[in-house]
């Protein structure tokens, strides 16, 4: 009689280190921003201790330290140089927060999913929502766009 082979383990997503990750993330963008827009490159103790939560846990830096090499550049020019990184560096860390921010609706679906068995006997189910069309359909096709669409 021929020996069947194991059948590899399933594997879950570890869904704590994935939000810790994420928000480990958006604390450097923040403590960034928070840089780029202060003039004396302080560091707001409350966004350190979030910070230092994460780096403690895991020993990870997420984002590299950037410094600017002012060699060769007169006096005159160092400053200058510095001010158009720190306006850039706003511009970018804020770009960045709403794209973390805006994907958080994602992110807390895709974490509600993961517990989700997909097997009920021998067929596959997917987590699934019902939102009745009326919820979406404008008020002169008939529609009820007040009423909250259920998830």
């Amino acid at each position: 009689m021929k020996k069947r082979k194991p059948s590899p383990s399933v594997k879950r997503y570890d869904v704590e280190m994935i939000r810790d990750f994420l928000d480990h993330l958006t604390w450097e963008v923040r403590i960034l921003h928070y840089e780029s827009i202060n003039e004396d490159d302080s560091i707001n103790p409350r966004l350190e201790d979030q910070l230092a939560k994460y780096s403690r846990r895991y020993n990870a830096v997420l984002l590299a330290v950037t410094e600017l090499d002012y060699e060769g550049l007169p006096a005159a020019m160092v400053q200058r140089a510095r001010n158009y990184w720190k306006a850039a560096q706003v511009r970018a860390t804020a770009e960045q927060l709403q794209h973390l921010e805006a994907l958080a609706g994602l992110f807390k679906e895709a974490f509600e999913c993961i517990g989700f068995s997909n097997r009920i006997g021998n067929k596959r189910a997917l987590p699934s929502r019902t939102i009745k069309a009326r919820d979406i359909l404008p008020p002169e096709e008939g529609g009820d766009p007040d009423q909250p669409a259920q998830g």
